[in-house]
């Protein structure tokens, strides 16, 4: 970036924009690589900031393309906006200041456990889900020929996707790079 901190912070909120880049990247969300469903808006401040976080059906290993499915490499750092501001070291230093907080926090691993515990929360909800849509698991092909079409199935598929997505952004964003 040309310009650097210095100047793109007086323009965008850096917060807003690391935390809604973390939440999308985490998730591979299809729809946050700038096709459709990123939102931004500018406050009284004039300073654009992102958000809100939106549409989420195509994330976490369940949209069939080759840079979605995958719970290695990034997804919305190939954007343009992100590539220039991943590129600049302010940027990629508060990036990875931010993951680490998040990570001692132990907000992941209550994602991660939640995978396992909100299933019987809504066991009685995916009971009639399924009773009323037989078929709905087999009919999508968001994965193509990844899709498991057992409820069971889908959780441990989201729980291990998850966890190795994690895995992989811990690698790529430790802090002392």
């Amino acid at each position: 970036m040309k310009q650097g901190y210095g100047t793109y912070s007086q323009y965008i909120d850096v917060p807003s924009f690391i935390d809604w880049y973390i939440i999308n990247e985490l998730v591979k969300n299809f729809d946050s690589g700038f096709t459709t469903s990123c939102y931004c808006y500018v406050a009284s401040d004039g300073k654009i900031y992102m958000g809100p976080i939106w549409d989420y059906d195509t994330c976490m290993g369940n949209q069939n393309s080759r840079e979605c499915i995958s719970p290695q490499g990034y997804h919305v750092k190939n954007s343009p906006w992100y590539t220039m501001l991943c590129n600049d070291p302010t940027f990629a230093r508060m990036l990875r200041e931010r993951w680490a907080e998040l990570r001692s926090s132990g907000i992941f691993d209550k994602f991660l456990d939640d995978i396992y515990a909100i299933p019987e929360i809504i066991a009685p909800s995916e009971q009639m889900d399924h009773a009323l849509y037989k078929y709905a698991l087999k009919s999508r092909d968001l994965r193509g020929d990844k899709s498991l079409f057992t409820y069971q199935e889908e959780v441990e598929y989201l729980h291990n996707w998850v966890a190795q997505r994690i895995e992989w952004l811990d690698i790529q964003w430790k802090s002392d790079n």
